[in-house]
């Protein structure tokens, strides 16, 4: 475990001439500290220059600069979720209840796109890909609102979870069909945006009385576009409450070959840009037990190795672009305790930690906050995360890859905690539905920081 150095001398007094000639040798010491690297201890405004984070309070959507340390409320309104910026970072396209909504930072204009959305991702620039009970699935561009029928609408079907590929190429979606009084799933598709054409790639099958059915549902793509994970989720809830099958999809191959399993919560895998792909394995929908921090080799037929994190309950992994450091959330083990309270309670203790070399260390700590989600920039220098006080404040974040330079930019609390779908009662907030990051800063060597 990686521990930061303590001082056992009692905290006795040292001379004060010692003490002017140290705080001598340190102000020499910075200012002969080449520019580069004391940009890289201190936190630059120039290094988030253009970079921001939006979020869902109960009043409506805030806008936060990361550069300017500003905040304002661009959409007055409530019930208000699941924001995703425009590649481009001028659009940010939200649910407000069932109908989807865009902002345009440069008009300040507030845009109705479509009523009963389903599913909606980002595509190049401006564009977005939606889904929604009176459409099949559409293109649109925010800036011109013109429109592309990707797949035609159909009375008896309903298209969901579209996840793009990050070249672009790949649409992946769910479809669900719907018979008389019933519904069940229709597979896992993939469209292709260049040869216009679309395929299943995974069957859906329907309960029956002598067997559980199941629907496949996209997860994340592979940095290099050519491996899809996906979730195959049984048709029974209370047996998808436990864990599911996690499977990866081989677009060259076209096979599966992975089979794995896990709870079915994107947040929980997570990509290297080089050869590895991590995910939180294991069941229970308790998220304070029964949780590995697994790593899949992709170049060597999907090796696992399951990553020791003795005395922690991990979640919320995020890996580094060359893979050498992950980045994850964990909370202490619950195996002393009977008490369920007791239990639950472990979950207000979650915290950052760092896995590099094999060694643990954590970023975060103290009892005031519970601490979850990491999200890496661009920078790999650089995370946003999220916190839970004791009073149930909800927060924002941002500190370096060592936990050093720590900064609160947001701070939230609900009266009504369904204002979002963001709460849980096993242990879980979803995030990704309360708050997304629009990353500007620009790639370094992740070494530099090691």
């Amino acid at each position: 475990m990686c521990k930061g150095n303590r001082d056992k001398n009692g905290g006795k007094l040292m001379n004060r001439k010692w003490i002017w000639a140290i705080t001598t040798v340190i102000m020499v010491i910075i200012a002969i500290i080449p520019s580069h690297i004391s940009g890289a201890i201190a936190q630059n405004e120039e290094v988030f220059q253009g970079s921001s984070v939006v979020y869902a309070g109960e009043d409506g959507l805030y806008w936060i600069s990361l550069d300017e340390n500003k905040e304002v409320l661009i959409v007055k309104g409530s019930y208000i979720s699941e924001p995703v910026f425009s590649k481009s970072g001028k659009i940010i396209v939200f649910k407000q209840e069932r109908d989807l909504f865009a902002y345009d930072f440069t008009t300040s204009k507030i845009t109705k796109i479509l009523a009963e959305v389903s599913s909606y991702c980002a595509g190049a620039e401006n564009e977005f890909y939606m889904a929604g009970k009176s459409i099949g699935i559409q293109r649109i561009n925010l800036q011109t609102l013109t429109t592309i029928d990707i797949l035609p609408y159909d009375a008896m079907k309903t298209y969901n979870n579209l996840k793009l590929s990050p070249d672009h190429r790949y649409l992946a979606f769910s479809v669900e069909n719907y018979e008389e009084n019933t519904h069940y799933s229709g597979g896992l598709w993939i469209y292709d945006t260049q040869t216009k054409i679309w395929k299943q790639i995974v069957e859906g099958t329907r309960n029956t009385d002598d067997s559980i059915g199941n629907n496949p549902r996209a997860a994340k793509w592979s940095p290099d576009s050519k491996k899809l994970f996906f979730w195959d989720i049984p048709g029974a809830a209370s047996l998808a409450a436990d864990g599911v099958g996690a499977r990866f999809y081989d677009m060259e191959r076209e096979e599966i070959i992975l089979e794995s399993s896990g709870l079915a919560y994107d947040e929980n895998v997570s990509f290297s840009e080089s050869h590895t792909f991590a995910m939180i394995t294991g069941g229970s929908r308790m998220m304070f037990e029964n949780k590995y921090l697994t790593v899949f080799d992709l170049n060597r037929e999907l090796t696992r190795i399951d990553l020791e994190t003795p005395g922690l309950i991990p979640t919320t992994p995020d890996y580094s672009k060359d893979g050498k450091i992950l980045i994850f959330s964990a909370s202490p083990s619950v195996e002393k305790y009977d008490d369920f309270a007791e239990k639950m309670a472990s979950i207000s203790k979650r915290q950052i930690y760092k896995y590099v070399e094999g060694k643990i260390c954590p970023l975060t700590q103290g009892e005031e906050y519970r601490s979850e989600y990491p999200t890496l920039l661009r920078d790999q220098q650089h995370m946003v995360f999220a916190r839970v006080s004791r009073a149930g404040e909800k927060s924002l974040w941002i500190m370096d890859i060592n936990g050093k330079n720590m900064k609160q930019v947001a701070r939230w609390q609900y009266s009504e905690p369904v204002n979002v779908r963001g709460l849980d009662f096993y242990g879980r907030i979803d995030w990704s539905s309360i708050f997304t990051v629009h990353d500007n800063t620009k790639s370094t060597d992740i070494s530099q920081m090691q």
